[in-house]
């Protein structure tokens, strides 16, 4: 996808060491933490079993008992529509095209998609420019720099990024695959042809 920024990943690697040590120079203990709640969709099994995972990995690592609270779907999006949540997900978002822009609005102080209710206006600037600016270059560092405050102040945990895999003979040609396709070539069909055997 346009705008991926592979470096960025770093910054929320798996690393009990520095979370150990980020904890305890916080202030809060254990202890202290141990209570909150991680709300999911209990219709969902995969929220169902991301959830248990990151109660799993807390307990284990840092020795914090978080409460799972599984709720229905209604009740858990209207929490979410009010922030009345102290941990919930998992959530995600696919792209409805491939450009950064559909990607940065989630975040901006003013988006109804922004649960966590995150705030930042140097970020909500950056994109608010980006997304009005003709100069291609220029645009990207906007939505570069966007998106590294958004990773430096991580007000979500980025856990999964999901991978399909397509099987495709070899003698179908011209098939232009992007991270939005609903089957591989879906945005740039005319170009797909049969090649002779």
């Amino acid at each position: 996808m346009h705008g991926y920024a592979p470096g960025l990943g770093s910054a929320q690697k798996f690393d009990v060491a520095q979370a150990r040590a980020t904890l305890a120079s916080s202030g809060a203990s254990a202890k202290q933490l141990s209570g909150i709640r991680f709300s999911y969709d209990r219709s969902d099994d995969f929220q169902k079993a991301t959830a248990t995972f990151v109660r799993d990995q807390l307990k284990a690592n840092l020795g914090v008992t978080i409460i799972l609270q599984g709720l229905d779907t209604n009740t858990l999006n209207s929490r979410l529509g009010t922030g009345e949540f102290q941990i919930a997900g998992p959530l995600g978002w696919t792209a409805d095209y491939p450009d950064p822009s559909d990607w940065y609005h989630v975040f901006l102080t003013t988006s109804s998609n922004n649960v966590g209710l995150w705030q930042n206006q140097q970020y909500d600037n950056f994109v608010r420019v980006a997304g009005s600016d003709l100069q291609a270059d220029r645009r990207d560092q906007e939505y570069q720099q966007a998106q590294q405050m958004l990773v430096g102040d991580a007000p979500v945990a980025f856990l999964a990024q999901t991978v399909n895999w397509n099987l495709v003979k070899p003698y179908v040609r011209g098939v232009t695959t992007t991270s939005v396709d609903e089957w591989p070539g879906a945005l740039f069909p005319t170009q797909i042809y049969i090649a002779p055997r």
